[in-house]
């Protein structure tokens, strides 16, 4: 039996008694245990969300100035993750004219991220590009 039900049965038996002070108390017991168990699954909610947050953050490896996840070959925004820890993939890549260069580009915070086969990327706010 659960501490709320107790509490509940208690309440009853020390009514039928007729100790109203004594019910009272009980009474005021009963709505802090249920605050308190409002309060415990918040706090469960929130560990559990803290703690998926975390195994995510394990799961990135920044490589080349762009983040990539485990078995995901699509890289994340830079900008978008270490400004407002946003998982936002590129989009991309696209050749550029210079011999194993390309581009991403986030459609989040508007940044081209260029670079060249084994260098690092470099970001540059994109030129103007229409929102829809």
């Amino acid at each position: 039996m659960n501490p709320i039900e107790q509490v509940k049965n208690l309440a009853s038996l020390v009514k039928k008694i007729g100790d109203i002070e004594l019910y009272s108390k009980i009474v005021a017991l009963q709505s802090e245990i249920g605050k308190l168990s409002s309060r415990n699954v918040e706090l469960e909610q929130k560990c559990s969300g803290l703690e998926s947050e975390l195994r995510r953050k394990k799961q990135l490896r920044h490589e080349r100035s762009l983040y990539f996840a485990d078995n995901d070959p699509i890289p994340f925004c830079p900008h978008c993750w270490e400004t407002s820890e946003k998982l936002v993939h590129l989009f991309g890549p696209e050749a550029l004219m210079l011999p194993g260069g390309e581009i991403w580009k986030c459609h989040v915070c508007n940044n081209d991220y260029t670079g060249q086969s084994g260098k690092n990327f470099k970001a540059s706010p994109s030129r103007i590009r229409r929102r829809i």
